[in-house]
């Protein structure tokens, strides 16, 4: 396997998602605690948060996360390509 191409399929891609509202309180800190940086957008009556994840087990995990908390997921969108 050629070094840039396996070095590439270890890196995360960013992964999209929207939930209804509002995180609670704690959330946000304790996605960036598993996950890595996250950024938080909220607007009218949804928030997006831009997450990088690892692999499949990854966003499982991220999913979970938001269900145990009640959170009502809209949309979810990884990218295609690893991030830089």
């Amino acid at each position: 396997m050629n070094p840039q191409h396996r070095s590439a399929a270890h890196r995360p891609r960013l992964c999209r998602l929207e939930i209804r509202g509002s995180p609670p309180a704690g959330v946000t800190a304790d996605i960036g605690r598993r996950f890595g940086p996250v950024e938080v957008v909220t607007g009218r009556n949804r928030t997006a948060l831009r997450v990088p994840i690892r692999d499949q087990a990854a966003l499982r995990g991220l999913l979970t996360l938001l269900w145990d908390r009640n959170q009502e997921i809209l949309l979810v969108r990884v990218a295609s390509r690893p991030q830089p």
